[in-house]
């Protein structure tokens, strides 16, 4: 098959001749070493306010050309959602529709523009809420229910989709920044209500 294949042959005489011929390789662009083609990085704006209402629209820019482009919109309108990346997909959860407080959870896989609401919602419902990954988790920190702020934290497993809630924070909190940091999670600022918090928790 290979002999009345010339493709297929050429392809055999090449490897043959790298063996047999090291003095020629350096001459073969083929045996060159070579960078490999990297895509642009993405950057995703998922939901929002504008103009008096809650969106659902996600928008997404390639950082190589630096143009926005309308992608798969969320099932639910979300202002105050808070947004992670966990597995390479885009996991929205809790936030504000423009008329109640949400603990459903939305997940977005960019290579299928698709988002799934197959995620278990959290326990609480809430906005403004602090979103991380670590470890393979995903970790919902503070909000606010429309009642008060919140100093609850749950953790959520995609093993087995579903939240567990864990230690909760000292301090109530909401528009909380989260970061990790070698193997920590911390919660930095927010409000708690009456005032703007400067404390950052572990």
């Amino acid at each position: 098959m290979i002999k009345e294949d010339v493709q297929c042959r050429d392809l055999v005489d090449e490897a043959k001749n790298f063996l047999l011929l090291p003095t020629d390789r350096p001459t073969n662009v083929r045996f060159q070493p070579r960078v490999p083609a990297r895509f642009g990085q993405l950057l995703f704006a998922v939901g929002g306010w504008c103009s008096g209402d809650a969106l659902a629209e996600t928008e997404c820019m390639d950082t190589r050309t630096g143009q926005w482009r309308n992608v798969k919109s969320m099932s639910k309108r979300r202002c105050g959602v808070g947004v992670a990346v966990l597995d390479k997909q885009i996991f929205a959860l809790g936030g504000h529709d423009g008329s109640k407080y949400l603990k459903c959870v939305e997940r977005y896989e960019p290579f299928r523009n698709q988002w799934s609401s197959d995620v278990k919602p959290t326990s609480t419902s809430r906005t403004s809420v602090g979103v991380a990954v670590l470890d393979g988790f995903l970790y919902a920190i503070g909000g606010q229910d429309g009642v008060s702020c919140l100093d609850v934290v749950e953790k959520y497993d995609p093993n087995i989709n579903q939240w567990t809630k864990v230690a909760s924070m000292n301090s109530r909190r909401l528009g909380v920044s989260c970061s990790v940091l070698n193997g920590s999670l911390y919660a930095i600022g927010g409000a708690d209500g009456q005032s703007p918090l400067d404390s950052v928790e572990m």
